[in-house]
């Protein structure tokens, strides 16, 4: 019985502990192998982007369109590791207004379904180039 008890404790004050020093949410999830273009999700609200271009706009002024990635890959990339782990893949999707209600918990889930689709060599986490061949095939499909 006493063991049980401790079990539960551990399950609830040290895992969800863990899981945000490793990385936070998606950390630990298989790469989904094979998946087609064609099920590539896109998880970011429709003018994210939009909205990311007018405020740095308004905070630095124009920069040129083939720049515009790398900028919206850095700025959430807050310990500049040149990778983005869940805790900042979760902060860059709480930045955003989206046209229904979102909770902590509905973003979660986008963050671990962009770690399964994009984070290819299964560290947690998502770099550069990973990022470029995401936004890839959201190209390829018409997708901003």
């Amino acid at each position: 019985m006493l063991a049980a008890l401790v079990l539960v404790v551990l399950a609830v004050a040290v895992l969800p502990a863990a899981r945000v020093a490793a990385g936070g949410p998606g950390r630990g999830h298989a790469k989904v192998v094979g998946s087609s273009t064609e099920k590539h999700s896109n998880y970011f609200p429709k003018d994210a982007k939009n909205q990311f271009r007018e405020k740095l706009k308004n905070s630095v002024g124009e920069i040129k369109p083939e720049d515009t990635e790398f900028y919206y890959f850095s700025s959430f990339d807050k310990n500049a590791d040149e990778h983005l782990d869940g805790n900042e893949l979760r902060d860059a999707f709480l930045q955003y207004d989206y046209d229904e209600p979102t909770t902590l918990a509905e973003i979660e889930e986008i963050v671990d379904g962009i770690l399964e689709e994009d984070d290819h060599d299964n560290d947690g986490r998502i770099s550069w180039a990973e990022y470029l061949a995401s936004e890839s095939i959201h190209e390829h499909l018409g997708e901003d």
